[in-house]
């Protein structure tokens, strides 16, 4: 599976795993409560996350943070993830 934000390096990803394979390609996406994209400058992914997926017919896994973010830190610990940030919070939230 992918994750996939909905950006151009993730769909372009997608498409290349939905090329030629046998299997349906597994897609996992993050997104924020509404409350909290009040406060962002950058939209949501999570329209064009849906619209890529839809597009090549993935199994779509959606993940929505909600305020109590914080209880996934713990979880991201092990990961693997350079850096941080949202991807850690993706694996947290969908396990590894």
């Amino acid at each position: 599976g992918a994750f996939l934000s909905g950006g151009v390096d993730s769909s372009a990803i997608v498409a290349a795993m939905s090329q030629g394979g046998r299997e349906r390609v597994s897609t996992y996406t993050v997104g924020f409560a509404e409350e909290d994209l009040r406060h962002e400058i950058v939209p949501d992914d999570l329209v064009h996350a849906r619209r890529v997926a839809a597009l090549f017919q993935t199994e779509y896994f959606e993940q929505i943070l909600e305020p109590n973010a914080l209880e996934l830190l713990p979880k991201t610990r092990g990961c693997g993830v350079r850096g941080g940030g949202v991807a850690a919070f993706a694996c947290g939230a969908f396990g590894r």
